[in-house]
């Protein structure tokens, strides 16, 4: 009897195993359709698109458990992976950066988070100061920035003192909201002239992309500074995800967070995929060939990304190197902000800043120089 008893158990413990294996395997897969099912439609597989790098660490969980326990399941969760290898690729990049800087055009994305570090240091001009000093340092040709703030009434000395940091003499900007009172823009700084500007705006009027056409040698290229709709948590959202492990244990508080975090997420990737859709059209229309900078707010594996990047090359799969995270504040890692380009231009080198304590998302650099294709 306790033999017999004995030979069951494993059985029965396979079993579970394969039904939560064969749970997660399908949520893998439903990730996949993420960048291709419109939010507008339904946001659940938005959702399963951001847990993607989790979802995939589950099922190579499980390709290694089957492994080890000599079971034929290994080939489901193995397949499901295998399938969604593009996906995979648009996460992590194993090739080594080209590290080749000659004759290049060097760009530098960041969202400097108000040049205050989520308002903590609204009136302090020496966090200011840092954030000019390492774009001095820096020394790009072309810079776009997001959440560029300013609550003084003069910013013409701002933005000559970035000016003169940077030696970047031809700047446009537009406010989020023509009628803010304070400096709330996207800026984009750059040494070469500029021949034509403008912005693209939401229903709301809220002005989420600006434009720039600028001459660089005898060409005119287009440049787009783009910020996509925050999620915009608070606090207690941020304290909630990071405290999700001990919340679980308190059904109220873990009901009332997860609801307020998913509706604000739901709301995002549906306003995200207008904005993207409106980008995305504007982009094909365009006379001259293409760079975009920013702050997508939104993953590689998302509806925004694939309706954006379209035909262009992301600078990161070209030359950068591991996963790529560039959010640098209290949600898991996850690779928002992007450098795509038209297919005339290779990317030389690839860079994410890891500066910590300056903004909550790290500045990516790349070189561009005109394709050998």
């Amino acid at each position: 009897m306790n033999t017999a008893r004995k030979k069951k158990k494993p059985g029965l413990i396979s079993g579970i195993l394969l039904i939560i294996n064969s749970v997660f395997l399908l949520l893998l897969l439903m990730a996949y359709l993420a960048p291709y099912v419109d939010p507008e439609a339904t946001t659940l597989f938005s959702f399963l698109g951001l847990a993607y790098p989790v979802l995939l660490l589950i099922n190579l969980f499980f390709i290694i458990l089957w492994i080890l326990l000599r079971k034929r399941y290994v080939l489901l969760s193995l397949l499901a992976v295998l399938v969604g290898w593009n996906m995979l690729l648009r996460h992590f990049n194993w090739g080594s950066s080209v590290n080749n800087e000659h004759a290049s055009i060097k760009i530098t994305s960041y969202n400097v988070q108000n040049l205050a570090k989520n308002n903590l240091h609204i009136q302090n001009p020496d966090h200011r100061s840092r954030i000019f000093r390492f774009l001095a340092e820096e020394q790009p040709e072309i810079l776009c920035m997001q959440e560029f703030y300013y609550r003084g009434n003069n910013t013409s000395n701002l933005f000559k003192a970035l000016k003169k940091e940077t030696g970047l003499p031809h700047f446009f900007h537009k406010n989020y909201f023509p009628d803010s009172r304070h400096l709330n823009a996207l800026v984009t700084f750059t040494s070469y002239p500029l021949i034509n500007t403008g912005e693209l705006t939401t229903e709301n009027g809220r002005i989420f992309t600006i434009y720039t056409d600028l001459l660089i040698d005898n060409d005119t290229v287009r440049v787009y500074n783009v910020h996509l709709k925050s999620v915009r948590f608070q606090q207690s959202d941020l304290d909630f995800v990071n405290d999700l492990p001990r919340q679980a244990s308190r059904q109220e508080k873990l009901t009332e967070g997860s609801k307020s975090v998913l509706i604000k997420l739901g709301e995002a990737f549906r306003k995200r995929a207008k904005e993207a859709s409106i980008l995305a059209g504007h982009i094909q229309t365009s006379p001259h060939p293409v760079i975009l900078c920013g702050d997508f707010n939104d993953t590689p594996g998302s509806f925004s990304y694939e309706k954006i990047k379209g035909n262009l090359r992301d600078a990161f799969l070209e030359a950068g190197y591991g996963y790529g995270n560039t959010y640098a504040g209290k949600l898991p890692p996850i690779r928002i902000d992007f450098i795509f380009y038209d297919r005339g231009f290779t990317s030389r080198k690839f860079q994410i800043h890891t500066l910590n304590d300056l903004s909550d998302h790290y500045p990516v650099t790349t070189h561009l120089a005109p394709s050998q294709n």
